[in-house]
């Protein structure tokens, strides 16, 4: 459940039913610290380099969730999707081809 006034996140985790039913690749579930966002970063970062991409379910504003992306060069979001309360995104490593080409490739999510 989001807390409307607090806005911070989900505090009691998120349902994940919907998201296993519609996303059939590899999942690790992880949960990011609602109240670190430099750390939450950090994970997220981790997880891109490690499988080349890596999905953040937010119930906080687009300011908030966004700060929780890695960014630079290496990085970029090819997906979003705002479901009023729920922010889904979706966050890739770059290669050096990609880097180059200035192209948005939405359609080759992870």
């Amino acid at each position: 459940m989001i807390d409307q006034e607090e806005n911070d996140g989900f505090p009691q985790g998120f349902f994940l039913v919907p998201f296993k039913y519609y996303f059939k690749q590899r999942n690790p579930d992880g949960a990011l610290p609602g109240d670190d966002p430099q750390l939450a970063r950090q994970l997220v970062e981790s997880a891109v380099r490690k499988t080349g991409g890596a999905w953040l379910i937010s119930g906080k504003t687009r300011s908030g969730a966004v700060a929780e992306l890695p960014s630079g060069s290496s990085f970029q979001t090819d997906f979003e999707q705002d479901f009023s309360r729920v922010l889904l995104l979706h966050v890739r490593l770059v290669s050096q081809s990609d880097q180059g080409s200035g192209c948005c490739l939405a359609s080759r999510l992870c």
